[in-house]
């Protein structure tokens, strides 16, 4: 068998398994990427001589399949990953613009963090077990946070602390942040973020982005310092922003 059958074989058997549309997709998603990789990226003269010879081989094997079946599923697939992605560009504009700027402190209260969260707590915690109070207006009653902090000396070099955020009326919305610091004999380094708040960096998670994990990221990729002025078993009151029905009663 020809090196030309060879590869015109695994090309139709590609197109069979549905290739095309999972490597779109995931093109797309990780097309900013991509792009600054290719921007550092270097290239010799070996690479180049490859880069053409295969080019010179597989272009004409492509040009002969028919990609008309393709069409439908490739639209529908593009369609709806525009949807997805550009749904609130506004929104995506907004947390790209805020992530290029670093934290222009050195250090933040961990309190500052703690406070963006509590915002957001109070605008999506589940109020169908909250009491509706009439005094003064008609709201919601506050809800409780409670602050447990938790430290890691067991590492020689390195210290951690976890601090638990526990919502008492809305368990959903819990959550952590890990902070982390290097120990060089008598002298301790600030504390920083130690894990990103976001897995993946697609458009898609930079659209979603809160304003508390915004504040996070922003911390964690300028490696500015958290002062922790919480205690351990600390509680917040949460004011709740969102307004019960007028059916309520």
């Amino acid at each position: 068998m020809t090196i030309e059958q060879t590869i015109k074989n695994a090309i139709q058997e590609s197109l069979d398994s549905g290739i095309v549309e999972k490597k779109v997709k995931e093109s797309f998603e990780n097309q900013v990427g991509d792009a600054i990789k290719d921007l550092f990226r270097g290239y010799g003269e070996v690479n180049s001589l490859i880069k053409n010879k295969l080019k010179d081989t597989m272009i004409p094997l492509i040009k002969e399949h028919d990609f008309n079946d393709y069409i439908p599923k490739l639209d529908a697939l593009l369609t709806q990953m525009v949807n997805d992605l550009t749904g609130e560009p506004a929104k995506l504009v907004e947390n790209f613009q805020q992530l290029t700027q670093p934290e222009q402190a050195n250090e933040v209260e961990l309190s500052d963090i703690i406070h963006a969260y509590a915002e957001y707590v109070g605008e999506h915690v589940e109020t169908d077990h909250l009491e509706v109070l009439t005094d003064d207006g008609i709201y919601y009653e506050n809800v409780t946070m409670t602050i447990d902090v938790d430290y890691d000396e067991s590492y020689r070099y390195m210290e951690y602390a976890k601090i638990d955020l526990r919502i008492e009326q809305d368990s959903s919305l819990d959550t952590s942040i890990r902070l982390v610091r290097h120990t060089w004999k008598d002298e301790k380094e600030p504390w920083q973020i130690a894990v990103s708040p976001i897995e993946s960096k697609t458009l898609t998670s930079l659209a979603n982005l809160r304003a508390y994990e915004l504040k996070l990221l922003r911390c964690y990729q300028g490696r500015t310092g958290i002062i922790i002025d919480v205690d351990d078993g600390d509680e917040w009151d949460v004011d709740v922003t969102q307004e019960p029905e007028a059916t309520f009663m």
